[in-house]
């Protein structure tokens, strides 16, 4: 048997990393890949560096200085 680079494996973890980082919730992302629970479909996540700063820079000033 060849093995592709592209498997169902690997489109399954782009799917759910690719709509949690457009911002579909866990449950929305479970549901959609089928997962059962959590643990699983974190495993199938992989958020970007990009993702994780935008996130980060959409939280607000607690400590009262101006950016």
């Amino acid at each position: 048997r060849e093995v592709s680079e592209l498997s169902f494996h690997c489109l399954r973890h782009a799917f759910v990393s690719i709509l949690k980082a457009t911002g579909a919730s866990e449950a929305v992302a479970m549901a959609l890949a089928g997962h059962e629970n959590k643990a699983i479909s974190q495993h199938y996540t992989t958020l970007d560096e990009s993702v994780l700063r935008a996130a980060v820079d959409k939280m607000p000033d607690v400590t009262g200085r101006a950016k």
